[in-house]
C-alpha cells in the first residue's frame, strides 16, 4: 500500500507500507522506500507485530546485474543492538529459472 511520499537526498521517493498476510513471518510490517521515476530501492524498516523498529536496511552502489540495474550493497542495522550492521555486497548475479515447489515451507524444512 503507498504510505506517502518523502524527499531523500534531494529526489522524490515513494513509501510503500507493506503487510504480512500472516502472523508467523520474521517482518510482519516493512515501509520501503523506492526512488520515484526509476523505483530503485533506497531504504526498509522491518517492524515486529508490535511495530517495533527491528532492522534498517540501506540500499547503495547501483549496476548493472542479472540484466537490470541493482543495488550492489545493502547495509542492514540492527535496531535493537545500536552499531551492530551486516553489509552484503553482490559482484555477480545470474538470472535462472526455479520451480515453484521450492518457495514453500515444506520444502525449506527439507533443506535442514
Amino acid at each position: 500500500m503507498m504510505k506517502g511520499r518523502e524527499t531523500m537526498g534531494g529526489r522524490e521517493h515513494q513509501v510503500l507500507e507493506l503487510s504480512a498476510g500472516e502472523r508467523s513471518v520474521t517482518y510482519p510490517k516493512i515501509f520501503y522506500w523506492v526512488r520515484a521515476g526509476d523505483f530503485h530501492p533506497q531504504r526498509a524498516e522491518f517492524h515486529s507485530l508490535s511495530g517495533k523498529l527491528l532492522k534498517t536496511c540501506r540500499y547503495e552502489q547501483f549496476a548493472m546485474l542479472g540484466g537490470r540495474i541493482r543495488p550492489t550493497r545493502l547495509v542492514l542495522s540492527d535496531a535493537l543492538k545500536r552499531g551492530d550492521e551486516s553489509v552484503l555486497e553482490y559482484s555477480d548475479l545470474k538470472a535462472t529459472e526455479l520451480p515453484d515447489r521450492m518457495f514453500s515451507k515444506e520444502y525449506l524444512k527439507k533443506l535442514d
